[in-house]
């Protein structure tokens, strides 16, 4: 293959690369600012939201198996809710249970191709394994959902 063909072919993707940081510390930022951290958006099942509060508070006050513990509730209540599953591979990822965690953000993701949070935190995740393909497929997830709304980067 040329090399002009190759760069103009790598080019793109190591910008969409480089952008996946940004648009997450972006979009967090905002998604913090404006719904809070702890049930952060799209809670569906009633009830749900006081539990992941509960587990955001509780992980904040230094006590991680009483927030994994409450997210699991919540889990167990909604199993198919991604904010449910995304807080809980959250305590997960934070109590330090790396691959516990990133199994569950997957999940989360299958579950809730428009949770935002889950689509940014599953692009960090990937991007910072290496594995780009994956990383701008959430990404892009995110950046279609947003449409139309104010812009996540």
């Amino acid at each position: 293959m040329q090399l002009p063909l190759l760069l103009a072919r790598l080019v793109p993707v190591a910008l969409i690369g480089a952008l996946i940081p940004v648009a997450w510390a972006n979009g967090a930022a905002r998604l913090d600012a404006a719904y809070g951290t702890g049930a952060r958006l799209s809670v569906r099942t009633p009830g749900l939201g006081p539990l992941l509060a509960a587990s955001e508070r509780e992980a904040k006050g230094g006590r991680p198996q009483r927030a994994i513990a409450l997210a699991a509730r919540a889990v167990t209540k909604a199993p198919i809710d991604a904010a449910a599953v995304r807080t809980l591979a959250i305590r997960s990822l934070e109590a330090g249970q790396s691959s516990r965690g990133e199994g569950l953000l997957r999940a989360a993701g299958g579950l809730g191709w428009y949770d935002v949070p889950t689509q940014l935190m599953w692009s960090d995740i990937a991007y910072s394994a290496g594995d780009l393909a994956v990383a701008v497929q959430r990404l892009d997830a995110a950046m279609r959902v947003t449409r139309g709304r104010e812009a996540i980067v």
